[in-house]
C-alpha cells in the first residue's frame, strides 16, 4: 500500500473550483434569461484572467507556472474576441489560443530550470519515498 504527497495544493483545487462555479453559474444564469448577456458578456474572461494571476502567484512547480501563464493567456484571446481588438472575433482569433498554449508550455521548459518539475512522491509501506511522475 503506498500514498501519494505534495499531488495538488489545497488552495489550487479551491480556486479552480470556485472559478469554474462562477463561471457555469454565470452562464446558466444567463442561458435562463435571469441575466442579461450585456451584462455579463463584455467582462467574463476577467475570471479566467484573475485565476491565471492567482495561479502564477501560487505556482510552486514548473508545470503550475506554464499552466497559469497559459491561462492568463487565454484570457487576453478571449478578451481579444470579445472586444474584437483589431478586428478579431472567435473565427479569426483562435491562432491566439496556440499562441498561448506555446508560450505556456516554454515557460513551464524554462522554469523547470530553477523550480521543480511537477513530481509526486510516493511513500511505498516501508517508508522510503521514490519519485513518481
Amino acid at each position: 500500500m503506498s500514498r501519494y504527497r505534495g499531488e495538488r495544493e489545497p488552495i489550487e483545487g479551491l480556486t479552480w473550483g470556485i472559478g469554474l462555479i462562477a463561471l457555469g453559474v454565470m452562464f446558466l444564469a444567463v442561458r435562463q434569461g435571469l441575466l442579461p448577456w450585456n451584462s455579463i458578456g463584455d467582462w467574463w474572461p476577467a475570471i479566467p484572467m484573475l485565476m491565471g494571476v492567482a495561479g502564477i502567484v501560487g505556482a510552486r512547480t514548473a508545470k503550475k507556472l506554464g499552466s497559469a501563464v497559459t491561462l492568463l493567456l487565454m484570457s487576453g484571446y478571449f478578451f481579444a474576441s470579445v472586444y474584437h481588438w483589431k478586428g478579431l472575433n472567435w473565427a479569426t482569433s483562435w491562432p491566439l489560443a496556440l499562441v498561448a498554449v506555446g508560450v505556456g508550455a516554454v515557460v513551464e521548459a524554462i522554469a523547470s530550470r530553477f523550480m521543480p518539475h511537477d513530481r509526486t512522491t510516493v511513500i511505498v509501506e516501508d517508508g522510503r519515498e521514490q519519485g513518481h511522475e
